[in-house]
């Protein structure tokens, strides 16, 4: 076995033989005892740095896309990872809402608000207005097209994790 694997790289990679104790540092680290290998590891969370731009960078290799956010955690935009293109732009109001979605043709969704704040209603490339009805807790629970039911989503309790949604076929996917 090649007592190195996993070395720098991802927690999934790394190849334990015999762990025998842990320990955890003041900053957070966890370090692994693996007598097996004759060596101690340490596993950190692997946190975003922030590019000289000022920006933070996260990226999804499976999905070949690079995520771009503003310091105080912003989605900016998305890039993807092939060609260096921008894919997606989002604009945001000066209360930080997000506003619209701007994809690399210059397709625009906008996202209107009420006085709170609160999403009303998303006007689609073309024209097309979806209003959105949102819960006390913040959270969408239905999405309809000229007086139609589109989507329908239910929440367990205030968590914010999506329990159900329902199309306008009456087709309904738990999540659990």
């Amino acid at each position: 076995m090649n007592s190195s694997l996993g070395d720098g790289g991802y927690a999934r990679d790394g190849k334990l033989k015999s762990p025998s104790s842990l320990a955890v540092s003041p900053n957070g680290s966890l370090y692994i005892a693996d007598l097996g290998n004759v060596r101690i590891r340490r596993l950190t969370a692997n946190h975003p740095q922030l590019t000289p731009e000022g920006l933070y960078e996260l990226t999804s290799v499976a999905d070949q896309e690079l995520y771009l956010f503003s310091p105080n955690g912003t989605h900016l935009f998305t890039r993807s990872l092939v060609t260096g293109d921008y894919l997606l732009n989002f604009t945001y109001t000066p209360e930080g809402h997000l506003s619209s979605i701007a994809n690399r043709e210059g397709t625009i969704a906008q996202l209107r608000r009420d006085a709170n704040g609160v999403p009303l209603w998303l006007v689609a490339p073309g024209g097309q207005v979806y209003w959105l009805t949102i819960s006390n807790a913040g959270m969408l629970k239905r999405i309809s097209a000229l007086a139609h039911d589109l989507a329908q989503l239910s929440y367990y309790g205030n968590t914010g994790l999506l329990a159900t949604i329902s199309n306008e076929n009456g087709w309904t996917t738990v999540y659990e």
